[in-house]
């Protein structure tokens, strides 16, 4: 009986966590993302190249993973594959924000917490409740031997 609900819980939680990370990447990234190209080299990690094409470029790649990684997050879909490449942004970021003599709180801190939130949900998955879980489910009962 306890191991049930314990169960019924931990897939809840994992939703929370999982939606509640993917509006978090909106509210960082959307506004930033139109902001233009000038925000879009500010607000990331882009400062490490030196031509300023491949900086405004990469920034803007940056957050459409954020802003596009936050969408998929919220539905439930490729879980996985995001969270694994919104947990190497992540490390980026903070190991970029860490070495420029950016303030702790609330520069490096930001990012710290992306990458562990994005790290965890890379090892849990979706839950079972996403579409990776009901696409998932639909393919295994379709191709059950009877």
């Amino acid at each position: 009986m306890y191991q049930h609900l314990h169960e019924k819980r931990f897939h809840i939680a994992v939703l929370l966590h999982r939606v509640f990370l993917g509006v978090v990447f909106l509210i960082y990234a959307l506004p930033v993302l139109l902001g233009g190209p000038d925000a879009w080299v500010l607000h990331s990690s882009a400062s490490i190249f030196q031509h300023a094409g491949t900086r405004s470029f990469y920034g803007f790649l940056e957050l459409c993973l954020f802003t596009f990684g936050g969408i998929f997050f919220v539905v439930g879909i490729y879980i996985v594959p995001v969270s694994i490449l919104l947990t190497s942004i992540s490390a980026l970021n903070m190991i970029f924000e860490w070495t420029s003599g950016a303030p702790f709180f609330p520069d490096v801190a930001l990012f710290i917490v992306f990458l562990i939130s994005c790290f965890v949900i890379s090892i849990h998955g979706g839950g079972r409740h996403s579409l990776d879980y009901r696409i998932h489910l639909k393919r295994v009962r379709q191709h059950r031997v009877r």
